[in-house]
């Protein structure tokens, strides 16, 4: 089970260092909406290394809330630790503001729910579980956030084409930004459930995105013997 000091240390330091990576490329490419579908090969390099964070990161998450997730003899996909995830940090699914150019909502109407079913095998019946999408409900479609779904296709299908063009290019500042913001998401909500104000006031702040409650940090620490 993980722990805040150990946290910051394997992951929060390293989720800083990705934010400078990034914060370098606006010497070329300024932050604004008119440039969300600029792409090149080092926003391709950081949004290929920013969701493989996030994989990681999501799955270590998940091993905390559920201590079997990591023992189970099947495949860990995004709908599968996210579904760990989703209702123990309720404070994730929240738009948020990026670099202060513009707002991205990067897990919005993204819901995992548990199936199980009955198989027969071998005259015995089996119980077998998937992870799916939500169906749709209250005029709400979920999906699975698109910025993932690009980096898959960035990922095992760089030059082919679909219907937006092809692949390599869906490497570009909205998803990079999408895909930031993900990671911020899931670092922060993290921190803030197995730690302090106190202990979060002693971390590097995010440029991107900044820590929303370390404003509290000075009147929390007015009360503190």
């Amino acid at each position: 089970m993980a722990d805040f000091k150990s946290f910051k240390t394997g992951y929060w330091d390293y989720y800083i260092e990705l934010e400078e990576r990034m914060i370098e490329t606006k010497r070329y490419v300024e932050f604004d909406t008119q440039n969300h579908n600029t792409f090149s090969s080092n926003y391709l390099m950081l949004f290929q290394n920013v969701c493989s964070e996030i994989d990681v990161v999501g799955k270590e998450i998940a091993t905390h809330f559920n201590s079997g997730f990591e023992s189970e003899n099947r495949t860990k996909s995004i709908n599968r630790w996210w579904y760990e995830i989703q209702d123990n940090l309720p404070d994730i699914n929240k738009e948020i503001v990026f670099a202060g150019a513009f707002s991205v909502h990067p897990w919005d109407k993204y819901r995992i729910v548990k199936v199980v079913s009955q198989k027969s095998r071998n005259g015995m019946m089996d119980s077998i579980i998937n992870y799916n999408l939500q169906s749709k409900s209250n005029g709400i479609t979920y999906a699975t956030p698109k910025w993932w779904n690009d980096y898959n296709k960035v990922k095992h299908k760089r030059l082919m084409s679909d219907g937006e063009g092809v692949n390599f290019k869906k490497a570009n500042l909205y998803n990079l930004a999408n895909a930031y913001g993900a990671l911020y998401l899931l670092e922060f909500e993290f921190m803030k459930h197995i730690g302090t104000v106190q202990e979060r006031a002693k971390c590097d702040e995010s440029i991107l995105f900044g820590m929303e409650d370390l404003q509290n940090a000075f009147i929390d620490n007015l009360f503190v013997d």
